[in-house]
């Protein structure tokens, strides 16, 4: 990648930055920008499914993920009268039989720090809103 942004991404949430990942892994230079102040420092979404643990090895992030998360083989719903139900994962047909808990504020720091490695460099800008970009 050389020279300016040539893409502006409106928002460095998780969809936001793997935009920007899979554009830089193409060296398509782009820009993220947020009206936050900073990263989300609370999770709004606590795991990642086995499809998306698929994917995030397809794009050269799953052991990072892998290491930042919690794997979960099964959960169970409980009622007033004990367990009403279970639910494991270890017979999903993938190479990650089980959901990935990792809070939505570590996907989004791996994810940035990334995106702004120098391997894939690319910029986040908070406290930005829309670079000054027309809508």
């Amino acid at each position: 990648m050389n020279g300016e942004p040539k893409v502006l991404i409106v928002g460095a949430g998780s969809t936001g930055l793997v935009m920007a990942h899979e554009l830089a892994r193409d060296g398509i230079a782009c820009r993220v920008v947020d009206k936050s102040p900073h990263r989300a420092m609370e999770s709004r979404a606590i795991a990642i499914h086995a499809r998306t643990v698929e994917t995030l090895e397809l794009m050269g992030l799953a052991e990072d993920f892998l290491g930042a998360g919690h794997r979960i083989n099964g959960v169970s719903i409980y009622g007033e009268s004990g367990r009403i139900a279970h639910a494991g994962f270890g017979a999903l047909n993938t190479r990650y039989p089980f959901v990935l808990g990792v809070p939505q504020d570590e996907t989004e720091r791996i994810l940035e720090e990334h995106l702004t490695s120098t391997r894939r460099p690319g910029r986040v800008q908070y406290r930005t809103d829309r670079g000054g970009a027309a809508r």
